[in-house]
């Protein structure tokens, strides 16, 4: 050979064995997986290259796939439920699942006394009680007699009677 050619090549590549991170937020707080928001839900996802989200809608048995960095559930009715979230990234690492049960309906209460229903703004002439509903379940129930201004934990089943006023009921 008369003369010789030398080449240089250069590579760039990455190794990549870390899932990705995520950051979960209810409307703009943080949010903490496993909890009950009533806010619109943002999952976000950072990587070196991120492939999808995968997320779960509530009554659903298979994840849905989303090909953006972030994911957003709008609050309402009829997103309510537990919604899952995890991602991938392009060298297929994933992160745990993240839930988020998100609710955006009151619970619904009633008055009775003995069988009879009382309505909102009511009459009542002997004991009565108070029972509540919601699909997320209830965390606590409260009443004020008419001479208080505190709320005391009320206890399912439980006849209330004294002083003769207006009482207030609340559920959460």
């Amino acid at each position: 050979f008369t003369g010789t050619t030398t080449y240089t090549y250069k590579f760039r590549f990455v190794i990549d064995k870390s899932a990705p991170s995520y950051t979960l937020k209810a409307g703009t707080s943080s949010a903490s997986s496993g909890s009950y928001v009533n806010q619109q839900i943002t999952y976000s996802v950072t990587d070196y290259r991120t492939w999808a989200i995968y997320y779960k809608k509530p009554g659903y048995s298979s994840y849905n796939t989303s090909y953006n960095d972030s994911y957003l559930v709008a609050a309402t009715e009829a997103n309510n439920g537990w919604w899952y979230f995890y991602a991938e990234d392009y060298y297929y690492n994933t992160n745990s699942v993240v839930s988020l049960y998100l609710d955006t309906v009151a619970p619904k209460g009633t008055v009775k006394s003995g069988s009879t229903t009382i309505p909102n703004g009511g009459y009542v002439n002997g004991a009565f009680s108070y029972s509540a509903t919601d699909t997320g379940g209830l965390s606590i129930m409260q009443y004020k007699t008419p001479n208080s201004s505190s709320w005391v934990t009320y206890t399912v089943g439980t006849n209330v009677t004294g002083d003769y006023g207006w009482y207030f009921f609340r559920a959460i």
